[in-house]
C-alpha cells in the first residue's frame, strides 16, 4: 500500500469516527436564562400572603433537542436565586425536565419532588419555558413553595431573557471534505519530494 493510500484510509477512518460522534453533539444546545417573577397569587387550601414581592434567578442548561428528560440533574447549573434581593437556597439540587414534542417545553426547579411537582421540606420553585430550543423562548409559568408545604404561589408578572451559548460543531460532510483536502496536499508534497 502506498503512503498516499495509507494516509487517505487513515484520514477517512478518522473523519468517519469524528462524524459519527459529532452527530450527537450537533443536537446539544446550551442556553443561559435569567428570570424575574412578581405579583404572586396564593394557590392552596389555607390562604396566605407571599413573603416575597419579587423573585429573580438565572441558570445555565445544556440539553439534547431530540431527547426527552425528566428531573435531570446533569447539565444544569443554578447561577443565582434571590427573593427581594436576598439569596434563596433550594432544598435540593437544581433539575430540569424537557419535552421536545410537547411545544418544546422545559421546566426547571428543585429535584427533590420533581421540577413540575410539589415541594419538599424547604423552598422550591418551578420555571416553565416553551420553545426553549428555538429563536424566541417564552417564559410561561413560575410558581414557588416557600416552606415545603403543599401550598404554593403563582407569579403572574413574568420576564425572561436568554443567551444562546451553543457551540456549532462542524457537520460530518465538512470534516470529510477537510480530510480529502489534507490527503491531496500530503500526496502532492510526497510526489514533489520524491
Amino acid at each position: 500500500m502506498t503512503f498516499a493510500k495509507a494516509l487517505a484510509t487513515a484520514l477517512f477512518a478518522t473523519a468517519a469516527l469524528i462524524a459519527g460522534s459529532s452527530s450527537s453533539f450537533a443536537n446539544l444546545i446550551t442556553r443561559e436564562f435569567a428570570f424575574t417573577a412578581s405579583n404572586f397569587v396564593f394557590q392552596g387550601s389555607v390562604p396566605g400572603t407571599s413573603p416575597f414581592t419579587t423573585i429573580e434567578g438565572s441558570f445555565r442548561v445544556t440539553f439534547d433537542r431530540n431527547v426527552e428528560r425528566q428531573d435531570a440533574v446533569d447539565g444544569i447549573t443554578l447561577l443565582s436565586l434571590t427573593g427581594d434581593s436576598a439569596p434563596l437556597l433550594l432544598n435540593s439540587p437544581p433539575a430540569y425536565s424537557y419535552f421536545p414534542t410537547l411545544d418544546d417545553e422545559m421546566f426547571v426547579g428543585g429535584a427533590e419532588d420533581g421540577t413540575n411537582g410539589t415541594a419538599g421540606e424547604g423552598f422550591d420553585f418551578t420555571v416553565g419555558i416553551v420553545n426553549v430550543s428555538g429563536d424566541s423562548p417564552t417564559f410561561f409559568a413560575f410558581l414557588y413553595h416557600p416552606d415545603g408545604s403543599k401550598s404554593f404561589f403563582n407569579g403572574f408578572d413574568l420576564d425572561m431573557t436568554f443567551r444562546d451559548l451553543t457551540v456549532d460543531v462542524p457537520e460530518p460532510a465538512s470534516l470529510a471534505l477537510f480530510g480529502v483536502g489534507l490527503t491531496v496536499v500530503f500526496a502532492r508534497r510526497r510526489r514533489k519530494s520524491a
